[in-house]
């Protein structure tokens, strides 16, 4: 089996650190994102329930004006501050058909059924208000009390529960989308914090190995340098490694074996004299 060279292995580890950087930007940017969308969807849900909010109060503007007006029988806010409002709440009650409420397909169905039921009796009530009205004019108070108590209550009583439960759902929807998107934020976490202890386990491991595999061989050349600076040329067997460290102490144990068997300066000068008789 070939054994991997030193570069490889120092590519191979820094594609390793590359992969777990690469891992973690993505894990974090998931969770980037899942807190932007949780964030929009409540600031979402949030706006949703004022429009109703708005629409409530505008309505609540109507009834109490129709309430002091015949409670003082000032005919003259038939045509003021009672016009008014009925405008204010024409306004929220048309504004409803512009946006869709709740984030599910199905919840986004209903709430579109219950708006359409809502500016049904929307119109109901700008009718039965005009008819109050009308009759304030004509200074008929006993007919606008019994329009008021009757008919617009029986009228608000249904818009009241259309609005109730168009909130309801809503609310829910916005609920269980925060809650699916706490739910992801905390799997990512979970995802983040396994990643990070493989990261460092993997990494503690692969700086260790490294520095083993580079630094015994090392130490070992420095050993036999060592020896060889002494005088001693005794054989060292060559290390079993197919990459640059192995070859170096391949060549170097070459090298030794030269150096043991080749006759030194001295010999050679006293080979070349010339022997006395």
């Amino acid at each position: 089996m070939r054994r991997i060279t030193l570069r490889q292995r120092i590519a191979l580890g820094a594609g390793a650190l590359v992969l777990l950087v690469l891992v973690a930007s993505a894990l974090g940017l998931w969770y980037a994102r899942s807190s932007v969308a949780a964030l929009d969807g409540s600031q979402e849900g949030v706006q949703q329930i004022n429009r109703l909010t708005e629409l409530e109060t505008a309505w609540n503007g109507v009834s109490s004006t129709i309430d002091r007006m015949l409670l003082t029988r000032q005919s003259t806010m038939a045509d003021e501050g009672l016009a008014e409002s009925l405008v204010s709440f024409n306004v929220a009650l048309g504004a409803l058909s512009d946006y869709s409420f709740g984030y599910r397909p199905e919840t986004i169905a209903n709430n579109a059924q219950i708006v359409a039921n809502l500016q049904f009796f929307g119109e109901e009530l700008n009718g039965v208000v005009e008819d109050i009205q009308e009759a304030s004019r004509q200074r008929r108070w006993a007919q606008a009390q019994v329009l008021r108590h009757t008919e617009l209550s029986s009228l608000q009583d249904r818009f009241d529960v259309r609005l109730a439960e168009l909130r309801r759902t809503t609310s829910e929807d916005v609920d269980a989308l925060v809650a699916q998107s706490t739910q992801r934020q905390r799997q990512i976490s979970i995802y983040l914090t396994i990643g990070l202890v493989i990261a460092i386990v993997l990494g503690t491991t692969f700086t260790l190995l490294s520095v083993r595999a580079i630094v015994d061989p090392i130490n070992q050349l420095i050993e036999r340098t060592r020896r060889v600076t002494e005088g001693d040329f005794s054989y060292a067997p060559p290390m079993e490694r197919d990459d640059e460290i192995g070859h170096l102490a391949s060549s170097f144990s070459i090298m030794t074996c030269l150096l043991y068997t080749s006759p030194s300066p001295r010999d050679r000068t006293r080979s070349r004299m010339p022997s006395s008789a």
